[in-house]
């Protein structure tokens, strides 16, 4: 039998608020169909929940309380009205694209449940295109410099040895913050290797590393605290499962102590794996396994952060570089 998602109290007595009971069991339903059948992992699930409350929001100021009823008879100017109370909040483009989606999935879900046709209005409307951001990954020398001053700060040994040995094991494999902070001692059990879960609950094989399984293990013998071989290896200083937004604060800290850019993140390091192992012949099939993309052109991404460091190296060290860019400046056409 699935598991069923744990729903926060605050964003779903929102919905409690807004919406009639038939609807708010529909969207009960809904919220378990992401999770156990789309396999949405938690976080993604609650996002989903906050941005349908926010819709949900606007049309109880139009109608309330907000029935299934009144949801199909939603309009175009109130979309429009809906996404323009977005941007005078100063939402992210990317945050109301990730809101239009979770709208419309909803109805989708709401359509096939009642057997009713879907929205034009809905089913033909676009989220806002989205510019094309490319990895920010830092240098070999910056990472390496980072790995070195992860521990220079007082602190308890083991904190130090903890943040050591979670940005080697994000840089050594790539895996995301929520996928590091997912390990388990039972999982280093393995000798080479580690069996990670990522997005949509794929699993894929990641190498580890000795000189990072060294590290985790060094953590281990200095961790005061219990830990269990089926929860979490990374704890705060309480004996809880360490929080991210810890672990992003050292970084952040880090970051200032060795004048990185603001961009010098945590999921920065998952990037930088991504492109040395490139710019060193690794190949691409080989890197979107290791990163667990589904698609071959979310990796390729890297192949344009490599050229465009070459092009910097280039015009920063080649001795004709100065003089060959001018002359394509002052050459004329024709």
């Amino acid at each position: 039998m699935a598991a069923q998602p744990q729903q926060p109290a605050p964003p779903f007595r929102a919905l409690e608020q807004l919406c009639d009971a038939a609807l708010l069991s529909s969207l009960r339903a809904w919220l378990l169909f992401l999770e156990n059948e789309r396999r949405y992992s938690h976080q993604t699930v609650l996002a989903y929940m906050r941005d349908l409350s926010d819709f949900l929001a606007y049309m109880a100021r139009q109608r309330k309380p907000v029935t299934e009823a009144s949801l199909m008879g939603v309009t175009k100017s109130m979309l429009r009205q809906w996404l323009a109370e977005r941007h005078n909040r100063k939402l992210a483009p990317s945050s109301t694209a990730r809101a239009i989606s979770a709208v419309k999935q909803a109805y989708r879900y709401l359509n096939k449940q009642s057997g009713t046709p879907p929205s034009p209005i809905i089913q033909h409307w676009r989220a806002p295109k989205l510019p094309k951001r490319l990895p920010r990954p830092l240098s070999e020398d910056q990472a390496l410099e980072a790995m070195e001053d992860i521990t220079n700060r007082d602190h308890e040994p083991w904190v130090l040895a903890r943040d050591e040995a979670l940005l080697m094991l994000i840089y050594g494999t790539g895996l995301r913050i929520s996928e590091a902070l997912s390990i388990t001692p039972a999982m280093l059990h393995a000798e080479n290797h580690l069996m990670i879960e990522g997005k949509g609950r794929k699993q894929r094989m990641v190498p580890l590393l000795p000189g990072v399984k060294e590290k985790l293990e060094e953590y281990k013998s200095l961790c005061p605290h219990l830990l269990p071989a089926g929860e979490p290896l990374f704890r705060g200083t309480r004996g809880g499962p360490l929080n991210a937004r810890i672990f992003q604060g050292v970084v952040a800290a880090m970051r200032l102590r060795l004048g990185l850019p603001e961009s010098a993140t945590p999921h920065a390091f998952r990037h930088s794996f991504a492109t040395h192992l490139l710019a060193n012949g690794a190949d691409l099939r080989e890197i979107q396994e290791l990163l667990g993309h589904s698609t071959l052109a979310t990796t390729q991404r890297y192949t344009a952060v490599e050229l465009s460091q070459m092009l910097t190296a280039y015009q920063e060290s080649h001795p004709r570089a100065e003089l060959s860019t001018r002359k394509k400046r002052t050459t004329p056409k024709g």
